[in-house]
């Protein structure tokens, strides 16, 4: 990374000022969601499930608009936003001539200055959060590891109402010790994961109604989300 950023100067200044952009452009895009979501009966899940997915893209396709941008005008970028050497001509000419723009400015210098730190800082958080993957592998390799899986009655109702659903997967049902609430693991071969014992204390409107839940986040691919 480092290399990259004195090969790369320019790049890393678009990069640099589009990490910062996206800061205020992200949480305009996440307010008008919101908006937008609060108007949404609530009944009306799918609508307000594409509305924040929707938003998601948003701010991606912006981001993205906004490096190439920034990479385009990256000579006469630089040379407004770095206006030190008309920050030392007014120190010269005295106290007076200085404004709130001056002092805009002037942080705007110290940040393009130390753009390489901030780069830096985002490419190590990203670093770090990007470790919840790999626990996040290790847990669900675990669960799968301790699932006993249940092709009874409830396993084929599963399967059934997966294919009413038209899902083209085959997905299996499965008790463990280690959940407290069903949930869906795995991507390729999805197991609608539940408590040991719990679909016994359960009506069967109950137990289809959350196998239909479940059975949703394979439908809508929310393991890409």
């Amino acid at each position: 990374m480092i290399k990259l950023i004195i090969l790369f100067p320019e790049w890393t200044q678009s990069l640099g000022w589009t990490l910062l952009h996206s800061l205020w452009q992200a949480l305009l895009i996440m307010m008008a969601v919101a908006c937008i979501v609060r108007v949404i009966p609530f009944g009306n899940s799918v609508l307000r499930y594409s509305v924040a997915c929707g938003g998601m893209i948003v701010i991606a396709m912006v981001c993205i608009i906004t490096f190439f941008r920034l990479q385009e005008g990256a000579t006469s970028t630089s040379d407004v936003i770095a206006p030190g050497h008309s920050i030392a001509a007014r120190q010269q000419s005295g106290p007076d001539s200085f404004s709130m723009t001056d002092t805009i400015y002037g942080l705007l210098d110290i940040v393009q200055n130390n753009m390489n730190v901030i780069i830096l800082v985002w490419v190590a958080g990203a670093l770090f959060f990007s470790l919840r993957l790999v626990s996040g592998w290790w847990y669900i390799s675990r669960l799968r590891t301790g699932a006993v899986y249940d092709d009874s009655h409830w396993g084929q109702k599963l399967q059934q109402l997966a294919i009413e659903l038209q899902i083209d997967k085959t997905v299996r049902l499965a008790e463990s010790l280690w959940v407290n609430s069903p949930m869906v693991i795995g991507f390729v071969k999805p197991i609608v994961l539940v408590p040991v014992g719990m679909l016994t204390g359960l009506s069967t409107e109950q137990v289809e109604a959350i196998f239909i839940h479940e059975l949703a986040h394979i439908r809508r691919h929310d393991y890409v989300i």
